[in-house]
């Protein structure tokens, strides 16, 4: 099984780069798309991207407003690859609580990878 996560946010300079730091140890690829940042997140995610070509696509910086659709647009633009590796997704929108987030999340994955492994 192959995590994709669909990253939307918007001014987080702050936790951003601790955030996908975080991330790239569950997810196999992280699509991000910046809402329209002007604080800098969007450089340290480009920054992040070439520390992490592999797992960190910096997709769209679009300062257009906010709606639920804009996680379809980072869909679509990638839906051939994803559909094709039936892979599990992460529907990701960041926020202050992202990192207790996706703490819980690697540690439920983490979890099942070690149950998953001992019934094997």
């Amino acid at each position: 099984m192959k995590i994709y996560s669909l990253l939307l946010c918007k001014n987080e300079a702050d936790i951003i780069a601790s955030v996908l730091k975080d991330a790239c140890r569950w997810s196999d690829k992280i699509i991000v798309f910046d809402n329209g940042s002007n604080d800098g997140t969007w450089e340290i995610v480009c920054d992040m991207a070439n520390q992490h070509p592999d797992i960190i696509i910096p997709y769209a910086h679009d300062g257009r407003a906010f709606r639920i659709g804009l996680r379809a647009l980072s869909f679509d633009a990638f839906k051939q690859e994803l559909t094709q590796a039936r892979l599990h997704f992460a529907l990701l929108l960041l926020s202050r609580f992202s990192k207790v987030f996706l703490r819980l999340l690697f540690q439920q994955n983490h979890s099942f990878q070690l149950h998953h492994s001992s019934t094997q």
